[in-house]
C-alpha cells in the first residue's frame, strides 16, 4: 500500500519530536527557510498530540536506520589528504586557538578541557564524538573520564555510533563550546576530596562531624565539597525503608525520574517499593516513555538526591 504525502509528513514530524533539541535544530537549519518555518510551527502544535504506539515507533525507527545505513554505504569511503598542519603537535600546557573546524579542534584542543566536557555528556553523545578521533586521542581522553562514564562510553562505542554529518557538526560544536569553559589543567584537588570522602564515610558520624567542622574553619569550600562527596545516589540501597521514604518525600517527581535514567534495576526496585502504589505506577509509566537525559542533567539530579540523603542522615544523628 502506497504511503501518502500526508503520512510522510506525519512520520517526519514524529521523528523530529523523538530526537533531542540540538539534533532537531541541526536538521531544521539544513532545510529551506519556508519549509523550516512550517515544520517548526507544526512541531510546536503537535507536542500535545499522543505519539504512535511503541510498535509503530519501532517500525518507523527501523526504516529510518535502514535508509541512513543505505545512504552511508552509497557514499563510499572518503580519502583524507595529508596536510602539513597534521604534523603539528600542541602541548597540553599551550593555548590552542579554535579554528571552527570541529574535527581539527577536537583533536588539538586542550585534553583536560575536552575530557571535562565529555564527562558531562550523555555516553552515546560522547561515544559519537570519540568515534571521529584518532586512536591515540581517544585513549588519552578515555583515561581522563570518570570510571563510570568511561565504562558507559566504551559500551556505546562498541555499538559503532553514527550520525548524519549535519547532526554531528552541531553536536561536536556544542561540545567544543562547553569544553572551552573547563579548566585547562588536571583537576587533582577534586580527586583529593573524593579520596578524603571515602575515608570519612568509614568514620563514626559524631567524630566525622567534628572533623568537618575543623576543616571548615580553614577552608569552607573544601568542607562543602567534602560533605557533598560523602553521600552518593547509590547509598539508597544501604538505607532502611523508612529513611528512603523520608528522602523521597523531599524529592520532586521530575528530579527522581531524571535520576533513575539508566539506573541499576536494584535501585529502581528499592525506590518503587518505598512509594505509594499510585506514585510507583505513575513513575513506572514515566520511565517507560522517558527520552534520553543529558549526562550533566543526570549528574545534577543524582547529586540533588545525594544532598537530601545527607540532610536526612545528619538530622537523624
Amino acid at each position: 500500500m502506497a504511503i501518502t504525502a500526508e503520512q510522510n509528513e506525519r512520520r517526519a514530524l514524529t521523528l523530529l519530536r523523538l530526537i533531542d533539541d540540538d539534533a532537531r535544530a541541526a536538521v531544521l537549519e539544513s532545510l529551506p527557510e519556508g519549509l523550516k518555518g512550517e515544520l517548526k510551527n507544526r512541531i510546536r502544535f503537535s507536542t500535545s498530540e499522543k505519539l504512535p504506539s511503541s510498535k509503530s515507533l519501532g517500525r518507523l525507527l527501523e526504516e529510518f536506520q535502514s535508509l541512513f545505513e543505505c545512504v552511508q554505504s552509497m557514499s563510499g569511503p572518503r580519502l583524507k589528504l595529508h596536510q602539513p598542519e597534521d604534523d603539528e603537535e600542541v602541548e597540553e600546557n599551550e593555548t590552542y586557538v579554535l579554528t571552527g573546524k570541529v574535527k581539527k579542534d577536537l583533536e588539538r584542543m586542550n585534553l583536560y578541557q575536552l575530557s571535562g566536557a565529555l564527562a558531562e555528556e550523555h555516553p552515546r553523545t560522547a561515544a559519537l564524538i570519540l568515534a571521529s578521533l584518532s586512536t591515540n586521542r581517544v585513549a588519552l581522553l578515555m583515561q581522563e573520564l570518570p570510571p563510570t562514564q568511561r565504562l558507559a562510553v566504551a559500551k556505546e562505542m562498541a555499538r559503532n555510533p553514527q550520525a548524519p554529518a549535519v547532526v554531528f557538526e552541531k553536536i561536536a560544536s556544542s561540545a567544543i563550546q562547553r569544553a572551552s569553559t573547563h579548566s585547562p589543567r588536571e583537576q587533582k584537588e577534586v580527586n583529593a576530596v573524593l579520596r578524603m570522602a571515602d575515608v570519612f564515610r568509614e568514620i563514626n558520624k559524631s567524630d566525622r562531624s567534628e572533623l568537618i567542622e575543623s576543616i571548615r574553619e580553614d577552608s569552607p569550600e573544601i568542607a562543602l565539597e567534602l560533605q557533598k562527596a560523602m553521600y552518593r545516589f547509590d547509598d539508597l540501597l544501604e538505607l532502611e525503608d523508612r529513611t528512603v521514604q523520608a528522602v523521597l518525600a523531599q524529592v520532586d517527581s521530575s528530579t527522581l525520574q531524571e535520576a533513575l535514567f539508566e539506573a541499576d534495576e536494584v535501585i529502581i526496585e528499592k525506590i518503587m517499593n518505598n512509594l505509594s502504589r499510585r506514585a510507583a505506577a505513575t513513575l513506572k509509566d514515566e520511565l517507560a516513555y522517558q527520552r534520553s537525559v543529558p549526562a550533566a542533567q543526570l549528574k545534577l539530579a543524582r547529586e540533588s538526591i545525594s544532598q537530601v540523603i545527607g540532610q536526612v542522615d545528619e538530622e537523624a544523628a
